[in-house]
């Protein structure tokens, strides 16, 4: 990373709670990014084994390969426009989690980038 004199437009936190996902930035975001169809978000699993490595596989049908979508029916932003909650109704532990983000920023700047993670458990 080097500076370039522009801000750093990122996500700086993620919380995993009970039907929704807190996201906090490093700037402020635009009142368009409480658009949950600016959010892509898939969920995975993968096999623990002696053997190194595991594909991924779905959350809703562990025998089948690959990642699910998730439904992100409404996001809303809070009033500093620092922190965006993704309402996620069947949200639950699980080994990844990618959320892609591409949202308006409040200084005409865009962040644009994808937050990965792992779900142990949900707080409240």
């Amino acid at each position: 990373m080097r500076s370039t004199g522009t801000p750093l437009r990122t996500a700086t936190a993620l919380r995993a709670r009970s039907g929704r996902l807190e996201l906090d930035f490093s700037v402020p975001l635009s009142p368009e990014a409480a658009d949950p169809s600016l959010v892509a978000v898939h969920r995975w699993n993968w096999v623990r084994s002696a053997k190194y490595g595991s594909p991924e596989f779905s959350v809703k049908d562990p025998k089948k390969q690959g990642r699910d979508p998730v439904d992100v029916p409404a996001a809303r932003l809070s009033e500093d426009g620092r922190t965006l909650v993704l309402e996620v109704p069947d949200l639950a532990p699980v080994m990844g989690l990618r959320v892609r983000l591409r949202l308006p920023a409040r200084d005409g700047g865009t962040v644009s980038e994808d937050v990965h993670a792992t779900i142990h458990r949900l707080g409240d």
